[in-house]
């Protein structure tokens, strides 16, 4: 009688074992909706981000673009210059975070095509943005926009209430 006694206090020991055992998984499996937020990468906006960022961010979106032209043969489109037009940059970036999320931990059944809508409404205004290099990279960018003169009759305009 002695034994089946001993038995059954190994075994009700075991199964309160195996009980806390599984309380701590399912604690792991779960986390808290506050821990997945803090997570949560935000979007990348150049004219704001910090410098430590700034390299990382360039480095990802660098091999983004890439792995973007290998894959859809946009060679004729984007041309390796890419990142030295900044409307460029800012809409391979914004492409480059679409993807991030339609593939992210929070994505849907349905992010795939939202992707694929975004790349394509993309791609027709990248395949303007190149026009002038298609032989090579030609700087476009403007280095002077408002003359001092038109500065100051802007400024009386302002302070004269426009």
């Amino acid at each position: 009688m002695n034994e089946p006694h001993h038995l059954l206090t190994i075994i009700k020991a075991q199964q309160e074992a195996i009980d806390r055992l599984m309380a701590l998984v399912q604690e792991r499996k779960q986390p808290e909706p506050a821990k997945r937020k803090e997570r949560r990468e935000r979007p990348i906006d150049w004219l704001t981000i910090s410098e430590k960022e700034r390299a990382a961010a360039w480095r990802g979106l660098a091999a983004f673009v890439e792995s973007l032209v290998f894959r859809y043969g946009l060679q004729m489109e984007i041309q390796p210059c890419w990142w030295r037009h900044a409307e460029a940059v800012e809409e391979l970036t914004a492409l480059w975070q679409v993807r991030q999320n339609a593939f992210g931990e929070n994505a849907t059944l349905g992010s795939g095509m939202q992707w694929q809508n975004a790349f394509h409404s993309s791609r027709k205004r990248l395949s303007t943005m190149f026009g002038s290099c298609r032989s090579g990279h030609i700087d476009s960018t403007v280095t002077m926009w408002m003359t001092e003169d038109d500065r100051k009759a802007f400024d009386h305009a302002v302070e004269n209430g426009l």
